[in-house]
């Protein structure tokens, strides 16, 4: 059709890869256990979840947009965003976290000069939950180190992001 040639990825039988083991471990466990109709009970319920995720992804752009602080006074060498965390703690959780992992995206490509991806290592989910801990849990915690020699702090009233190496 396309004269295109066949091209098997290494990378798909490359079991260190949690994708991977996905598809030739956990999958097979699946439809041994549930039937062969996981796969399209699995696809038919992204297909119902996904305008949920791509409204409320909205939402936490909007959200996050608004929440921006300068610092004015406040700011410090090496600070890459603010956010107001009391207006943060506001919002819904799911929000919330949506902001949290955007805004660490977010300060992870402002320290690369050619906008590129960023760091190559992925963020957590228990690293936003560490964040979100500093907005809903304020108990004096250390900051929370993300990926991209990054660290997210609470300082007088606002949630930074900061390099480790300004």
């Amino acid at each position: 059709m396309h004269d295109l040639e066949w091209w098997e990825d290494p990378m798909n039988a490359d079991e260190t890869l949690l994708r991977s083991r996905v598809r030739h471990r956990a999958l097979p466990l699946l439809r041994e256990i549930l039937g062969d109709q996981i796969d399209e009970n699995l696809a038919r319920t992204a297909d119902l979840v996904r305008p949920d995720v791509d409204h409320l992804d909205e939402e936490a752009r909007e959200l996050l947009v608004s929440l921006r602080r300068d610092g004015g006074e406040l700011r410090e060498d090496g600070d890459l965003l603010l956010l107001d965390v009391h207006a943060l703690a506001a919002a819904p959780a799911p929000l919330r976290t949506r902001i949290l992992r955007d805004a660490s995206r977010s300060a992870d490509r402002a320290i690369r000069p050619d906008r590129s991806s960023g760091s190559t290592k992925s963020l957590l989910r228990r690293q936003v939950l560490a964040i979100d801990a500093l907005v809903v849990s304020w108990r004096g915690q250390a900051a929370v180190p993300v990926p991209g020699r990054i660290e997210v702090a609470r300082r007088d009233g606002l949630l930074v992001w900061r390099r480790l190496d300004p």
